[in-house]
């Protein structure tokens, strides 16, 4: 990242996953480094890592499940140098760390490379026609490790000759292997290779000075200290010492190709090893050292179905942002650097849908086995953006006016027994526009547990969070905080889980709880026998307030089923971050899995995840129609335009139900207007409100500055109004109502007039 988005890290205040309030606040969002170097995404699989010879096992299996038993043969004799003595002595640390052992069931690679050894005539191996080097190469030690480095030194060419101190080649595998059979392997392999070998060998007479490179397998100690000499222990396992070797040749090689000394390859003596080796050990001693059955062909095919292939993509599987976008972890890493990067005003930009599409809702963390914070470094990048006037304000257009109206058109506050007071019962911007009643029947039951409660009507502030708009937020924080300080520190009560998170990462000093952990709230109605609770993705580091929600429910007799994505696990409906606006296929994707979860009815606490559901049809309730008493069938989810009305209707309902010294709510007038049902949908879809379509209308018929064609009757009018410019075709009908004919709403601007440019104002 560059220098700009290094500082703006140091300043970012954005979403934490803490379980604590206290932890919370001291991180924020902390804003990680890029997520790309430690993704396992495309490294070697465990069982790869675990192997000492580093064997692609996912391409080996991947051959015996297609049936190509003699390729698959031929990979792994190139890999282990002398296939039988690795076959009969291996103590298989790849099956240990096999992803699937935790099942009680590894896949049996040590059995799939003995079925493709069966399948497999030709045990010769591989001839390679090099010319042989000037370059010459000593090897001292007739053991495995000698022998593996010598093999693969002729294999590229190199003049080898091995010396022996003994008579025997490999003294002391006979307590491993009889003689006879390594031998025969060691014959079979060393049938191409140009290496001269010679026993009862003296080693200190050896003039190291007359090769090129002088290998050392055994401890040498008056041997010359030389920069061409290399030396390494035996092991304490003969597939160890071919493994080693095989390290060995390739350092020897570097060195003859270049003339420098590379960095020591690291033994594969990982705890995978060791746990196979004494799992060797214990079943030899307790006598149950019968091999198993060879696998027939079709036996191992079967068994290399099984493989999972470990390459670490849960993200991908889960997440539905990177899945619709068909982005890997490094991918859309390289894509929001060069995003970040680029010049400031260019046209062209990488990931741009990607930072703007993702809902920071954490799951990445949570899944993902190195927990890494994409969602935090996809903000980041956001935020970088947003500080150099980049991003687009159309995007977030709706969502910012919708807080304005939230916080200025139809906020409140009621204070019915003076400012001090111990509860304050904060609903958040959006609970009433569903529904008024859950405003105003949760309030009364509050007011019968503490007729002190205070009622605080506005937004929480999490659209400018998600807009990266950080200097917006913070004023929204600091207007409740003044709130919460002049009423003498209350509890506030919320019921919004979003609203819960914002107050527990950035107000810790504020205590807060749920409506549903109050007295009196519990379920009186149980509109089904069986559910499942939908868990909102705010709700994820919180299980205290999950687990509260099913007891309530279950309180009440109804059986509960868990969803595949719930708790830890929970997805986002696609609501937040405010994706829908960017990503709209990402947005309807996302709400239709969540919706299809489960056959069963939903039942949420997040008024956004009902009304989500509702309009795609699934049959859901919210918490607070099982407490009110209301709503027992299923209710379509209200449009844009009606939870605006919901919302105008609630502070009406509070300003007579509960008057307070605040100015009575008048409204705009709305010109009379027939919308027919599909430009209605068409309208929601779009997030185009009737009271924008009106002011359009209203501001042409003014002006005059409508296009009137003569053919049809028809008028065209548009209207800039922020950041977004509205058009609509309409009649003017006889009693001077409007019949909206057609509409649609685009980020450009029409040569603004002087009118529409006071339109274009900051949030």
């Amino acid at each position: 990242m560059n220098q700009k988005i290094q500082e703006s890290a140091a300043n970012a205040r954005v979403l934490t996953d803490s379980a604590s309030a206290k932890d919370d606040s001291s991180s924020g969002w902390d804003l990680p480094e890029d997520p790309m170097e430690e993704c396992l995404h495309g490294q070697d699989a465990p069982c790869s890592c675990a192997c000492p010879f580093s064997l692609d096992v996912r391409d080996f299996v991947e051959r015996v499940r297609r049936g190509m038993a003699r390729s698959a043969y031929r990979k792994f004799r190139d890999a282990v140098l002398f296939p039988e003595i690795v076959l009969r002595l291996c103590p298989a640390p790849c099956r240990v760390s096999c992803a699937q052992r935790a099942s009680m069931n590894p896949l049996d690679i040590p059995g799939l490379e003995k079925a493709a050894a069966a399948e497999t005539r030709d045990h010769r191996p591989a001839r390679y026609n090099m010319p042989l080097s000037e370059k010459t190469v000593a090897i001292l030690g007739g053991g495995l490790q000698g022998l593996a480095c010598a093999r693969k030194l002729a294999d590229k060419g190199y003049r080898v000759s091995m010396f022996e101190s003994g008579q025997e080649i490999c003294p002391g595998l006979e307590q491993y292997l009889p003689r006879e059979a390594f031998e025969e392997e060691l014959r079979l392999q060393f049938q191409y290779a140009r290496v001269s070998f010679s026993f009862g060998a003296d080693y200190q007479s050896i003039p190291p000075e007359k090769y090129s490179a002088v290998f050392l397998t055994e401890p040498c100690p008056a041997y010359p200290d030389l920069p061409h000499v290399f030396s390494a222990s035996s092991s304490r396992h003969p597939v160890l010492d071919i493994a080693n070797g095989i390290r060995m040749s390739e350092q020897i090689s570097w060195y003859l190709k270049t003339g420098s000394m590379p960095e020591a390859a690291a033994e594969s003596t990982g705890s995978a090893w060791e746990d196979a080796v004494s799992g060797c050990s214990r079943q030899e001693s307790s006598g149950s050292d019968v091999p198993a059955p060879l696998l027939s062909a079709e036996e191992a095919k079967d068994e290399a179905a099984r493989c999972t292939k470990c390459d670490c993509d849960v993200c991908l599987k889960d997440c539905i942002m990177l899945r619709q976008f068909g982005k890997t972890v490094q991918d859309l890493s390289l894509g929001v650097k060069r995003s970040v990067d680029l010049l400031t005003h260019a046209q062209s930009r990488e990931c741009m849908r990607q930072i703007n599409g993702c809902n920071y809702c954490g799951l990445c963390e949570e899944i993902c086995p190195k927990h890494l914070k994409i969602g935090r470094f996809l903000y980041r990048a956001k935020t970088e953006l947003f500080e150099q006037g980049i991003l687009s304000p159309a995007q977030q257009d709706f969502w910012m006016r919708d807080m304005a109206f939230a916080d200025e058109e139809v906020s409140y506050t009621y204070y019915p027994a003076g400012k001090n007071c111990r509860y304050i019962f904060f609903p958040g911007c959006q609970l009433g526009g569903s529904d008024p009643r859950y405003v105003t029947m949760t309030y009364r039951k509050l007011l019968e547990n503490d007729g002190t409660t205070t009622l605080l009507l506005r937004c929480c502030g999490a659209p400018a969070l998600w807009a990266a708009n950080q200097a917006l937020f913070r004023k929204k924080q600091e207007k409740i905080t003044r709130v919460w300080e002049e009423s003498g520190h209350p509890v506030f009560v919320l019921a919004c889980p979003s609203c819960y998170r914002i107050f527990r990462t950035f107000l810790p000093a504020i205590p807060v709880r749920m409506y549903f952990e109050m007295p009196g709230f519990a379920v009186i109605t149980a509109p089904f026998p069986e559910a499942a609770v939908f868990d909102p993705c705010s709700s994820r580091k919180y299980p205290d307030i999950q687990n509260a929600v099913r007891r309530t429910v279950t309180e009440a007799g109804i059986t509960l089923s868990e969803l595949k994505f719930s708790g830890k696990t929970a997805q986002c409906c696609s609501y937040g971050g405010h994706t829908y606006t960017v990503a709209p296929n990402i947005a309807n994707a996302q709400a239709q899995e969540q919706a299809e979860l489960s056959p069963l009815p939903y039942i949420v606490y997040c008024v956004n995840c009902r009304d989500i559901f509702a309009s795609r049809g699934k049959d859901v309730r919210h918490l607070l129609d099982l407490i009110l008493g209301i709503n027992p069938d299923f209710r379509e989810a209200p449009t844009v335009s009606g939870r605006r009305e919901n919302r105008r209707l609630l502070r009406e309902e509070l300003q007579r139900k509960f008057p307070a010294e605040a100015p009575v709510l008048e409204r705009s007038a709305m010109l009379p207007l027939h919308i027919s049902s599909e430009i209605s949908s068409y309208m929601n879809e779009h997030l185009i409100l009737e009271e924008d379509i009106s002011r359009t209308i209203q501001t042409a018929e003014e002006d005059s500055s409508y296009i009137y064609s003569p053919e049809s009757g028809h008028r065209f009018a548009h209207l800039q109004i922020a950041y977004i410019t509205y058009w609509v075709e309409y009649l003017r009908n006889d009693d001077n109502s409007f019949t909206v004919l057609n509409t649609y709403s685009h980020r450009m601007s029409i040569g603004l007039s002087q009118s529409e440019s006071v339109n274009r104002k900051p949030y």
